[in-house]
């Protein structure tokens, strides 16, 4: 067991994934902010990419996940804390609702969006030398666990993809009979 976390990057110092999206019919590559725990050591340590939950009306605000990332690093994990496009110091537009509603048309934009958001850090992961890319656990809060659990569900990326799990899960405040049937 770890005893404690080294911090992979400075102190409120975020690392860079590159996301490519289609802009008006251009491929255009997009910079997210991300946050870095490692555990102590060499390496081969299993992932957790832990999702944040919506904005709470300050879209620009970054959400370390400081706890949740040490949580997981004391046991062995290297976390990405990532924010999704138009989130804190993440390049583009959030196409995700602030709006509580239960029209689960209206967040299928900004679903598809996070999903590519989260594919972008997979491929990321994969890159890092001290990281297991074939033991990659999608973890977050709110709808950042919603999208954890869609993202695993979807089964896209599903190599390495060991697990999805949510904590305070939820999007729109819609019950189970008004959730999409198909993400």
């Amino acid at each position: 067991m770890v005893a404690f976390i080294q911090v992979a990057c400075k102190a409120g110092e975020a690392v860079v994934v590159p996301v490519q999206v289609t802009v008006q019919g251009s491929l255009k590559e997009l910079k997210l902010e991300a946050f870095i725990y490692k555990p102590t050591g060499d390496g081969n340590f299993p992932v957790v990419i832990f999702n944040h939950g919506s904005s709470g009306g300050d879209p620009k605000r970054s959400f370390p996940s400081r706890v949740q990332a040490k949580h997981f690093a004391e046991r062995g994990f290297v976390v990405i804390v990532p924010m999704r496009r138009g989130r804190g110091k993440s390049e583009g537009l959030s196409l995700e609702s602030e709006e509580k509603n239960c029209d689960t048309q209206s967040w299928l934009p900004g679903l598809n969006a996070a999903l590519e958001d989260v594919t972008a850090v997979i491929d990321y992961a994969r890159r890092l030398p001290y990281a297991d890319s074939s033991r990659i656990v999608l973890a977050g809060a709110s709808r950042g666990g919603f999208l954890s659990v869609a993202y695993a569900a979807k089964g896209l990326k599903n190599a390495g993809i060991v697990g999805g799990d949510q904590f305070f899960g939820g999007l729109g405040g819609a019950g189970p009979r008004q959730l999409p049937n198909r993400f």
